[in-house]
């Protein structure tokens, strides 16, 4: 099978980076891929090496008709990002003209079986028009990926709105991470639930696993993996902290980095002042990020809206305790593994965002009390079954759905 993948954002950042590549490195060991994505023009981008050939066509932001930095998904991106809201008419056609001229030869030189396209929103809307437009291209299946973020972007209408619902409606199949997401899917952009797939997420196994060794004695060591930013609760989770510091030992490590360096340096500032070691560590290899988990107690992941964090099933499959905000399709997803994970109650939000002053102030405490219930038992707890969680499982679900489709 000879795979296409398209993705505006950088592959190699972020969750949906994460996601995408995790499945490029499984479909490596037999499948010839292609790869168009977006990139800024001081990147070193380094990909999945398989066996099988790989292909990578960068659209390069920043220079030419494309002076702005690559769109990100999310407001607030851990690199350099344009924001969607920010995009003009001219901007986002020169968009898809870039790409699309990556797709016209890829189409014509590479031969896909089939097209991947990564996030819901502007680029895979015109990915899919284009395709099924015109005769040679228009029973090549075309598959989209939702992520999340962008069901947050839908939600803030934009000049291209209708083009969006109407190229993602021209999909062959949907993929959705859990059953709660999907039915946002269907009722936002109109799409058949017949062809919305819920297949959950994946890993990297090889990279994340429990050695089994005997969890470090002393201090409780604490750890959270994602954006250095507001929207995560980072604010929260050091106040958090502070009441846990009050009747137990405690050391935290923040893994990740920012994009907005005024709001970094806040929460640098703040981790500075507190009575128990802070570290953060900026952005780090999946095989770093592993060892620290294997020598930690519990995550935490105090987000106010995510998709289906990656980083998830990567600290429970190395032996931790999970805290993390109740957010739609967490409880379902997370259920198989209660024994060791503790869902913080949402708060009383103002925005998708951002919570009100009343529902932050309870969400310190939440984050707190979840903790607690954890932290005494975290240490005993044997390693936790994602043999079904890992991108090999989730590679072979989605080749089954794409056999569907070239049979239909």
């Amino acid at each position: 099978m000879r795979i296409l993948h398209v993705i505006t954002q950088k592959p190699f950042a972020t969750g949906s980076g994460t996601y995408l590549s995790g499945l490029m490195a499984e479909w490596g060991r037999e499948h010839p891929q292609y790869l168009i994505c977006g990139l800024n023009a001081d990147d070193e981008a380094s990909f999945p090496i398989g066996t099988a050939p790989l292909s990578v066509s960068p659209v390069t932001f920043e220079r030419g008709t494309l002076d702005f930095p690559v769109p990100g998904m999310s407001d607030v991106m851990p690199y350099r990002a344009t924001r969607y809201g920010a995009l003009t008419k001219e901007k986002a056609q020169a968009l898809l003209d870039a790409f699309y001229i990556q797709l016209d030869e890829a189409i014509e030189y590479f031969c896909p079986d089939v097209v991947l396209c990564h996030h819901l929103y502007l680029l895979t809307a015109g990915v899919a028009q284009r395709l099924k437009a015109h005769p040679s291209t228009k029973d090549l299946p075309v598959v989209g990926f939702c992520h999340g973020s962008e069901l947050r972007q839908l939600s803030t209408p934009r000049f291209f709105q209708d083009d969006v619902l109407t190229g993602i409606r021209a999909l062959d199949a949907v993929i959705s991470t859990h059953s709660e997401q999907a039915e946002v899917i269907a009722q936002s952009y109109g799409v058949a639930p017949k062809r919305i797939h819920v297949l959950g997420s994946g890993f990297n196994g090889r990279i994340f696993h429990d050695l089994l060794e005997e969890r470090p004695k002393g201090a409780f060591r604490l750890v959270y993996t994602g954006k250095i930013a507001r929207a995560k609760g980072v604010p929260e989770l050091l106040r958090a902290c502070d009441l846990l510091a009050q009747d137990m030992e405690v050391h935290l490590t923040l893994i990740g980095g920012s994009a907005d360096p005024m709001e970094a340096l806040e929460i640098e500032e703040a981790a500075a002042g507190k009575p128990y070691p802070v570290v953060l560590t900026g952005p780090l290899r999946q095989e770093e990020v592993a060892r620290i988990y294997r020598n930690s107690d519990l995550f935490l992941l105090p987000s106010y809206y995510e998709g289906m964090p990656l980083v998830v099933p990567e600290a429970l499959a190395c032996g931790l305790g999970v805290c993390v905000t109740n957010l739609p399709g967490f409880g379902a997803w997370l259920s198989p593994y209660s024994d060791r994970v503790a869902l913080i109650p949402r708060p009383e939000m103002a925005a998708v965002d951002e919570p009100t002053p009343k529902g932050r102030e309870a969400f310190v405490r939440d984050i707190a009390e979840a903790a607690r219930t954890l932290l005494p038992k975290v240490r005993t707890l044997g390693a936790a079954d994602l043999s079904d969680r890992t991108w090999q499982g989730l590679a072979r679900r989605i080749e089954t759905v794409i056999h569907g489709l070239s049979n239909s």
